[in-house]
């Protein structure tokens, strides 16, 4: 009895709890210089150059205007970089196809940062639209992309944007709280483009950001499609791809909208980049409307290339139909 006793009062006393409230500091805050810039052939070579600022702060990121920058082409120095205001800084030359660009900035009082990629050739690329297709959402038209690439090792992208008419509250009104129509406030129409999900069955796609839809019994992809280049190498590429919400018919396209489908080659920079981002955003604990949708969510580094310091310094070919 006594045993039965004092085994009940060690069992009471270890379930009491105590509360005591714990301050752990986080690793102190370390000011880093953030480096950006995304090369195309068609516009000078430009920079941005800002410090980090910490994660409560509210105001605007600080941009630096006393940096020293020089560009590099193919490891020979063409130039210095001139200081255009807010953080930007812009050389007087347009990248190359084939050549790799590397930029050095000199920050007084933070020390040297760097970072370079390699501009890809262009493409010479077709896109035709079958406005006949069946079995698409929506009605919607296939899309066949054909190109040959110019270097084996190159990552190409395809992104699709759709034009599209919404509803939104007219001037100066407040949110639209519950679906209830603020006092003296109308609906109107707004024009405006977003980027729309690609459907596709073709092997030439990373499926790395591709979801099975069995609906229409092909993958689907949120913003980006990546082609393979272990695939795509030495090939003739023919790729049919559709849309989800995408207009039916280019004749049924509201009054100054406009479709657009994006085929560029990146830089083995950018490509890493871009490709992380998006597994970064894959792996995000909330989904758009803040809401905790994701027990697998897991921390996804966001791929840098600036030595010294953070941001991406990245080259992009791009070639665009607007339809």
């Amino acid at each position: 009895m006594h045993f039965k006793l004092i085994c009940w009062l060690l069992l009471v006393v270890s379930l009491v709890s105590c509360e005591k409230t714990l301050d752990i500091p986080g690793p102190a805050y370390e000011k880093q210089v953030v480096l950006t810039g995304l090369l195309q052939p068609d516009s000078l070579i430009t920079i941005s150059l800002t410090y980090t600022a910490p994660i409560n702060t509210t105001t605007a990121f600080e941009s630096i205007d006393n940096a020293q920058v020089t560009l590099f082409d193919d490891g020979k120095p063409i130039g210095t970089m001139a200081y255009r205001g807010a953080g930007r800084y812009r050389s007087d030359f347009r990248p190359s196809p084939g050549h790799t660009y590397k930029t050095v900035a000199n920050v007084p009082g933070y020390g040297q940062i760097d970072a370079e990629d390699k501009m890809p050739f262009g493409l010479n690329s077709r896109l035709i639209i079958d406005d006949k297709a069946t079995g698409n959402p929506n009605g919607n038209p296939d899309f066949t992309v054909s190109f040959q690439p110019k270097e084996a090792a190159t990552a190409h992208w395809i992104a699709f944007y759709v034009g599209r008419i919404d509803w939104a509250l007219s001037s100066g009104c407040p949110p639209n709280v519950n679906g209830v129509l603020p006092p003296g406030c109308t609906f109107i129409d707004q024009l405006h483009r977003r980027q729309n999900f690609i459907l596709t069955n073709s092997g030439y796609v990373d499926r790395f950001n591709g979801t099975y839809d069995s609906s229409t019994g092909r993958y689907i992809y949120s913003g980006f499609v990546r082609l393979d280049p272990t695939a795509v190498v030495g090939r003739s590429i023919e790729m049919i791809f559709s849309t989800y919400d995408q207009l039916a018919q280019v004749k049924d396209k509201p009054k100054g909208a406009s479709n657009i489908v994006d085929l560029f080659a990146s830089g083995p920079n950018f490509d890493r980049y871009l490709k992380s981002v998006i597994k970064s955003a894959m792996n995000r604990i909330t989904s758009g409307d803040d809401a905790l949708n994701n027990p697998f969510a897991e921390v996804t580094p966001v791929y840098s290339n600036v030595n010294g310091g953070l941001g991406i310094f990245g080259a992009v070919n791009r070639q665009r139909y607007t339809y």
